[in-house]
């Protein structure tokens, strides 16, 4: 179990350093997001083995108060928290022993997504969900472990997760540069100057947490999330937005291809193979043949559900769109 004594009341002056860094720095502002996050931290701690089933991820500066922050919740859980995982082989890769029993998993300082595969969110979606995974130890025979992994991801970079529209798992945030321009903010949850009974009052104010109106399910929209989001996109979904009028009325394969070449050199994406590039508009796009001029053409049309999305996010308009009539075989 954990080792804080569970005080009769909460002396909130000895946390107020600690509640102030959760909303006005980690949630910036946001008292919502704040909520959130204190009600992410007290369910795990209520109910052990359970988990939250969304990740935390925290954006900002050096020297915000992120570390301070995670560090701090790993105090609160103790031995049952792994603080500071800087390689995601250890989450994801073949040797995953440091996730067993762990109710919190820090993994900081990621870097961009386009350093590695490992953290893109499809990858990441079994450790955060799944109730079992394989435990591989060096030396030892695989067998199942309950997963009981609540993670935080940390980082200065806002592409460290490649999110796309069904990534659901995360509450992304920004920290605001409030402790940076008042350093002195940071300074009584520095461990020097914590008083012994910092962790002993925090432990209670979790355990009797209000969580009667907690759904695990439930995501706070921030703007974090979305430039993630944007900034997560493939070239393929980013061509299909560019060229979106062209799609929308239906777009000669080949022409689509030529075009996606130049849209690639012109944004410094790398290009795909032309017997590739269909699969990759599956998504976005439907491959119809048509008869024009007696003559027979195969074209890219945008999806209905795709371009429903288009519609909503401005690229197109909704005038009543009449899909072209395929040809019969």
């Amino acid at each position: 179990g954990y080792t804080h004594q569970q005080l009769d009341e909460v002396d909130m002056d000895v946390i107020e350093p600690y509640l102030k860094l959760v909303k006005d720095v980690i949630a910036n502002h946001d008292e919502k997001l704040a909520e959130r996050i204190h009600q992410w931290i007290a369910y795990p701690l209520q109910h052990p083995g359970e988990r939250n089933g969304v990740a935390l991820v925290i954006i900002g500066e050096e020297g915000t108060g992120k570390t301070l922050f995670t560090d701090t919740v790993c105090d609160l859980f103790g031995r049952y928290a792994q603080r500071n995982v800087n390689d995601m082989a250890e989450i994801v890769g073949d040797f995953n022993s440091g996730r067993d029993g762990k109710q919190i998993m820090v993994c900081n300082e990621l870097t961009s997504v386009d350093l590695g595969k490992l953290t893109n969110s499809d990858v990441l979606k079994s450790p955060i969900t799944d109730d079992t995974f394989r435990l591989n130890e060096k030396n030892l025979p695989r067998r199942t472990a309950e997963n009981v992994n609540n993670f935080i991801f940390v980082s200065n970079n806002m592409d460290c997760i490649r999110l796309t529209g069904r990534a659901r798992r995360y509450q992304a945030m920004e920290t605001s540069n409030d402790s940076l321009q008042n350093p002195d903010m940071l300074k009584p949850l520095y461990k020097e100057n914590r008083t012994a009974e910092f962790l002993n009052n925090l432990y209670p104010y979790y355990k009797t947490y209000d969580l009667t109106n907690y759904d695990k399910n439930l995501l706070i929209e921030t703007s974090t999330r979305k430039i993630m989001m944007e900034a997560s996109k493939s070239s393929y979904e980013l061509f299909c937005e560019e060229y979106s009028s062209y799609l929308n009325s239906g777009m000669i394969c080949s022409v689509a291809f030529s075009s996606y070449k130049t849209f690639c050199e012109e944004n410094n994406f790398k290009c795909c193979a032309s017997n590739t590039f269909g699969c990759k508009l599956k998504p976005y796009c439907e491959r119809n043949r048509y008869s024009e001029e007696g003559q027979r053409v195969w074209k890219y049309v945008l999806n209905k559900t795709y371009r429903q999305k288009l519609v909503n996010d401005g690229f197109l308009d909704d005038d009543g769109f009449v899909e072209p009539v395929q040809e019969s075989d």
